[in-house]
């Protein structure tokens, strides 16, 4: 069908085309869906905290009631060294967010915590 020498370069080519689709179906995956404060965070949030944590409540002293405030206890692309995550994430407000929640807020602080 094709001579030796065409082969010889339709191969390489199938190749490239190939891992390109890979790769560009995989960048698409993991950029599926950003999250944000303001369409999945405060949400989630003002469910869960915001009821202790406000400037009236009994956990006035670090309120999550608004992005500035719950932006000063993460930070942005650190999950595992935000104070927020480590409260929910076993610490003193464990079993307070389901794992889902907690995965949420992880990928939000890691993804820069955008507003």
């Amino acid at each position: 069908m094709f001579s030796s020498s065409a082969q010889r370069m339709l191969i390489p080519g199938v190749f490239i085309v190939f891992f390109s689709l890979v790769i560009s179906v995989a960048g698409c995956k993991s950029n599926a869906k950003s999250v944000t404060y303001t369409s999945d965070i405060g949400t989630l949030l003002t469910k869960r905290c915001v009821g202790c944590h406000n400037p009236n409540g009994s956990a006035k002293k670090i309120p999550l009631d608004n992005y500035d405030n719950v932006k000063a206890t993460v930070k942005p692309g650190n999950a595992s060294g935000s104070r927020l995550i480590k409260a929910v994430d076993g610490g003193r407000m464990r079993g307070r967010a389901s794992e889902g929640e907690v995965d949420l807020l992880k990928k939000w602080v890691n993804q820069g915590a955008p507003k």
